[in-house]
């Protein structure tokens, strides 16, 4: 009974610290903090213009959207900070929950309206994936109703993209190709252009056009190299490469060219997805062992990239299954299922 208490006391005390924290930063003034993703930080600065176009605020000058990692605005409601930790831990019900508790609120600024309105779509598109194609056209909707409502949000390109992958994911492919053609001729910037680009190359690749795909990886690639701006196309650009050359059947090539992406990147969701690539690449080339060893290398190295081990675990589970090690392969889909329950390959397991 003491335990209950005290941990209610501790439940209270945090509320209340959240609340002071809000409380403050609307006393400053709604005061702003932008984290960019490399060089320095705004902090305690007052954003004057936010769009796709670019965020500048007062003696700081411009900056583009895709060099932010994060934008605290000082003016955050408790259903908007609730919203997004949740959205965060995958409890995609709760997050819909409060965003729209925040669009219906007469009193939230119109950053944040904007921002719940894409929240709202990214959690029908996390729970549509993996799942019938008509959820997927309907998280498609909510992301084009989010463009419709602002044409000039900061989260417009975001949507745009979101819009293009579930037609992608629902296999649509006519439908996404339209919509990255839009993105690649766009005002959105050079990094959207790019994004833009590249997914019309996976469509060629998912098309069987290994030779036009090929060109399109290459020609991204090239563009986004050495750019800061434009890391995550180049690799982005380069672990598609690899895929369409596993489809080939260039295992050693595949293999060369995801250890030299694994080699160059900083980031470990990138070093994550190399190892995950080498295992596909053995995989295809019915060398399972080894195929496994590269999936658990993420499992065990790579706690913090979920989306990339959520994949490690399927595949290593299919591995231990084809090396009719059923023990295993059931350990290694439990850990999936409890772990990332809400992912497309816990989904993929069905039951």
């Amino acid at each position: 009974m003491r335990k209950a208490v005290w941990l209610s006391k501790v439940g209270l005390a945090a509320f209340c610290a959240l609340a002071l924290v809000a409380g403050s930063a609307m006393a400053q003034g709604g005061r702003d903090n932008v984290r960019f993703k490399k060089g320095d930080t705004w902090i305690s600065v007052k954003i004057t213009k936010e769009s796709y176009k670019g965020v500048e605020a007062q003696g700081k000058g411009k900056r583009m959207p895709w060099e932010i990692q994060a934008i605290k605005h000082g003016d955050q409601s408790l259903n908007y900070i609730s919203g997004e930790s949740n959205l965060k831990q995958g409890q995609y019900e709760r997050a819909m929950e409060k965003f729209k508790k925040v669009l219906a609120d007469k009193k939230s600024p119109a950053w944040s309206k904007h921002y719940a309105a894409y929240g709202l779509a990214v959690c029908k598109h996390k729970m549509a994936e993996g799942g019938q194609p008509a959820a997927l056209a309907a998280a498609a909707a909510e992301y084009a109703k989010v463009i419709k409502d602002k044409a000039d949000g900061i989260k417009v390109p975001d949507a745009k993209f979101g819009e293009g992958q579930c037609y992608y994911e629902a296999h649509q492919l006519d439908k996404a190709k339209a919509v990255f053609e839009q993105m690649v001729k766009s005002d959105y910037g050079a990094f959207w252009q790019m994004k833009g680009k590249l997914w019309l190359g996976r469509i060629l690749l998912d098309q069987g056009k290994g030779a036009e795909a090929a060109a399109v990886f290459n020609e991204v690639a090239t563009a986004a190299k050495g750019k800061d701006d434009m890391s995550e196309i180049y690799y982005e650009a380069q672990l598609s490469r690899a895929q369409g050359l596993i489809l080939d059947k260039k295992f050693e090539e595949a293999r060369k060219l995801l250890t030299s992406v694994f080699d160059e990147a900083q980031e470990d969701n990138i070093k994550a997805a190399a190892h995950n690539g080498l295992g596909d690449a053995f995989r295809a080339e019915k060398r399972v062992r080894e195929a496994r060893l590269e999936y658990l290398r993420v499992i065990v190295l790579y706690l913090n990239s979920p989306e990339e081990r959520a994949r490690a675990l399927f595949f290593a589970a299919d591995c231990f299954q084809q090396m009719k090690d059923a023990g295993n392969a059931r350990r290694f889909q439990a850990m999936l299922k409890q772990n990332y329950p809400e992912s497309v390959w816990a989904r993929r397991l069905g039951g």
